[in-house]
C-alpha cells in the first residue's frame, strides 16, 4: 500500500472510524483512497482505545510519514464531522482541502427538514458542478419550508458541495462511501479478538492485492475499464446533443439544457478524467474538433 498510492492512486484520502463489535472493545481507524479503476485502496489501519484528538493525530502523523505527505499540499482528506479529527487534520495537515461528507450533512440536517423531496433536493445541491446551479437547486429547496436553506448552509458548503471544489486537486468525491465500504467488507473480523482482527485484514488485503493484480494484466489501455465505461456511456449520450460554433475557442452544446464549452479553459486546467468525462457536453464538442485522443491521454496522465 506504500509504494501502490503514490503510483496508482488519486491524492483524495478518506478517514473514518469504527467500533469493535467483539469482547475485546475499542475502535478501528481507517484511512482509505481510490485506485485508478475508481475502486477503494485501503492504506492503512490501526486499532485504539477511543476516538479523539490524540489518536487521530497519532495515527495521521504515521500515515503522513509513511506516504510522505509533508504538509499535505495537492492533499483532499475527506472524513465525517467529528472534532477530533477536524482538528487533527488542520494540525498535521494544514495544506491539505479537507472536505465533509454530504451523507453525514444529511443525516444530520433530515432530522429537522424530513421527506424525500427534500433529500432529493439536498443531493442536487451537493452534486452542483457551478455555483449558478447550486444557487439554482437551493432556490428550488427554499419552497419546502420557511429557513430550510440556512438551515442547510449552517454546515459550510465549500466543505460538501461540488461547485467549490479545487479543480486543481482533481476529484469529486462527496461522500465518505470508500470507508464506509472497507468498513463492511471486514464486519465479520470486527467482531473477534484483536491479534485475530488484524491478522484476518493482513490476509483479505493480501488476497484482494494479488486478484486486482491479475485483473490488471486483462486491461487492454492505460484508462481503466471503469473510466472507459464511463466516457462511452457519455459518448452515447453526446450523440443526443446539438453543438454551434460561438467563437474561436466556444461552443453551444444543447440537449436538456444550453450550456457554453470553452475547449480553451477546459484543456489549460487539466480537468480530471472522472470530472471530464461525467460532462457528455465536453466529450461531444472534443470529438467534432478532432480533440478526442489528446483528450483520453490526458485523462490518462492526469489519472
Amino acid at each position: 500500500m506504500k509504494k501502490g498510492w503514490p503510483e496508482g492512486c488519486r491524492r483524495i484520502i478518506s478517514l473514518d472510524g469504527c467500533f469493535l463489535k467483539g469482547i475485546c472493545k475499542g475502535q478501528l481507524l481507517v484511512a482509505v483512497s481510490k485506485d485508478e479503476n475508481n475502486q477503494m485502496f485501503p492504506i492503512a489501519w490501526a486499532i485504539v482505545e477511543v476516538e479523539n484528538i490524540f489518536t487521530w493525530t497519532w495515527f495521521l502523523k504515521c500515515v503522513t510519514h509513511d506516504l510522505e505527505l509533508q504538509d499535505g499540499n495537492d492533499l483532499t482528506i475527506m472524513s465525517d464531522m467529528q472534532k477530533g479529527l477536524l482538528k487533527a487534520v488542520s494540525e498535521v495537515l494544514p495544506e491539505s482541502e479537507h472536505g465533509w461528507c454530504a451523507r453525514h450533512i444529511l443525516a444530520n440536517w433530515s432530522k429537522d427538514w424530513k421527506g424525500l423531496e427534500r433529500r432529493n433536493n439536498f443531493w442536487r445541491c451537493a452534486r452542483a458542478s457551478c455555483v449558478a446551479e447550486l444557487n439554482f437547486h437551493l432556490d428550488n429547496l427554499n419552497m419546502f419550508g420557511n429557513g430550510i436553506c440556512e438551515s442547510l448552509l449552517r454546515y459550510n458548503k465549500e466543505t460538501w458541495c461540488r461547485a467549490y471544489f479545487n479543480c486543481d486537486r482533481k476529484y469529486d468525491i462527496i461522500d465518505n462511501n470508500m470507508c464506509k465500504t472497507f468498513n463492511a467488507w471486514i464486519l465479520a473480523a470486527r467482531h473477534k479478538t484483536i491479534i485475530t482482527i488484524l491478522e484476518e485484514i493482513r490476509v483479505k488485503m493480501m488476497e484482494r492485492i494479488g486478484k486486482l493484480r491479475e485483473f490488471a494484466d486483462t486491461w487492454i489501455c492505460d484508462i481503466s475499464p471503469i473510466a472507459m465505461k464511463v466516457y462511452q456511456d457519455n459518448m452515447t449520450q453526446s450523440m443526443r446533443c446539438t453543438i454551434k460554433w460561438n467563437g474561436e475557442y466556444s461552443y453551444e452544446v444543447e440537449d436538456t439544457s444550453l450550456r457554453v464549452v470553452n475547449l480553451e479553459l477546459l484543456f489549460r486546467f487539466a480537468i480530471i478524467v472522472v470530472i471530464l468525462l461525467r460532462q457528455p457536453a465536453v466529450i461531444l464538442v472534443c470529438c467534432k474538433t478532432g480533440q478526442r485522443i489528446f483528450l483520453l491521454r490526458q485523462a490518462a496522465a492526469i489519472r
